[in-house]
């Protein structure tokens, strides 16, 4: 039987940790709603400081492992996912958002792992189905990742990156034609998708039709001027029209954009 005196006590113990999660809390929301007024930085510096206060929330530590990949910061958000899904292995997201940040550093196998277990825990969920199908894009496995974009666009018409990397993956198939219709839909639902304007234009150069890959390259680098793919599309473009001083600054700048000339000779991912 409990005495009144040890509930006290217990009582008592339990008080501090109680304002401990209550102010865990109040930080957490403090960083979403700086999320949502764009300042990433004040938001990280919430999620650390409720991170503090209860090392034991999940999607604490998911967030800032988003907050991590938005600045580039790709292996300690890694290293976020994975304490996340330690504690809550049964959230998708977390392993979606892992298996991203793993594919940025290039380790597609650990990937493709965390996507799929992203995919059995919510069958059927498009953005897991992009994601795995353009992870399979970056390993040049492109008629693997057909079956996963084409299920994405089939149960979300609207969603343009699903048909960007549909795009991309039927390009580097050599499938120009059918690669130029799922650019034109990206566009179509979201015109400033500086990617699909990118791919039109690596589409359009591969036709021969030098003046439209102009045009679209151009409007990509509009919208994404600091693309190191678009200045590079923009170089094999000028290439072809015989300017090679203006394709060599291209180039150039492509490669001060941290661009790999052996890496962009495909379709990337988008």
């Amino acid at each position: 039987m409990v005495t009144r005196k040890k509930i006290k006590d217990r009582t008592k113990a339990k008080a501090p940790a109680k304002a401990r999660h209550e102010k865990a809390i109040e930080a957490f929301n403090r960083g979403v709603e700086l999320v949502g007024v764009g300042k990433i930085k004040d938001a990280l510096k919430c999620f650390n400081d409720s991170l503090i206060l209860d090392s034991d929330n999940a999607l604490t530590w998911h967030n800032k492992g988003t907050l991590l990949v938005q600045l580039d910061h790709c292996q300690e958000a890694v290293d976020c996912f994975n304490m996340a899904v330690r504690i809550d292995p049964m959230k998708n997201f977390i392993w979606a958002n892992l298996g991203i940040a793993l594919a940025k550093l290039s380790r597609f196998d650990e990937a493709m792992k965390a996507l799929n277990n992203a995919l059995a825990l919510k069958e059927n969920d498009p953005k897991v189905l992009v994601n795995i199908g353009s992870t399979l894009n970056d390993m040049g496995k492109y008629d693997e990742a057909l079956p996963y974009l084409n299920k994405a666009v089939e149960l979300r018409p609207d969603y343009d990156k699903a048909w960007c990397n549909k795009g991309a993956a039927l390009a580097n198939l050599g499938k120009l034609a059918e690669a130029l219709v799922c650019f034109g839909m990206a566009l179509e639902i979201n015109p400033r998708y500086a990617k699909a304007w990118f791919g039109k234009a690596e589409s359009m150069r591969k036709f021969g039709n030098l003046k439209e890959a102009e045009l679209s390259v151009e409007k990509g680098l509009e919208l994404e001027p600091n693309s190191s793919d678009g200045w590079h599309y923009k170089g094999s473009i000028l290439m072809d029209k015989g300017d090679a001083d203006g394709a060599k600054k291209a180039y150039e700048k492509a490669k001060d954009l941290g661009g790999n000339p052996e890496t962009l000779n495909d379709f990337r991912w988008f």
